[in-house]
């Protein structure tokens, strides 16, 4: 069934990559959904990526918070901005800080 308010936004589910939901590292209190191209796989939750942010595209880093996340999951109101570059090799953060810091 299709939605009432489908804007022909949509993205087509057999696109490359993978959506990742991340947060930044500076004061913005809202979580973000990325396209993760098939080349920057694995990813783990608390590993560090780049991103383009705004309307300006300014190269920001953020933390993976969420991965797998399916294209009717997808927080997204616009076309999805492909992550840049996977910074760390490792996580950074463990889950379980990863999950205090959702918690604060």
């Amino acid at each position: 069934m299709e939605d009432l308010f489908d804007t022909g936004r949509e993205q087509d589910s057999s696109q490359d990559g993978h959506i990742i939901r991340v947060a930044f590292e500076s004061g913005v209190d809202s979580e973000f959904d990325y396209l993760l191209a098939d080349t920057l796989l694995p990813i783990e939750i608390g590993q560090r990526v780049e991103v383009p942010f705004g309307r300006a595209n300014k190269k920001e880093f953020a933390f993976c918070v969420e991965t797998k996340i399916s294209y009717k999951a997808s927080q997204r109101k616009f076309k999805l901005k492909k992550v840049i570059r996977v910074v760390d090799k490792q996580p950074l953060l463990n889950c379980y800080l990863m999950e205090l810091a959702r918690w604060i």
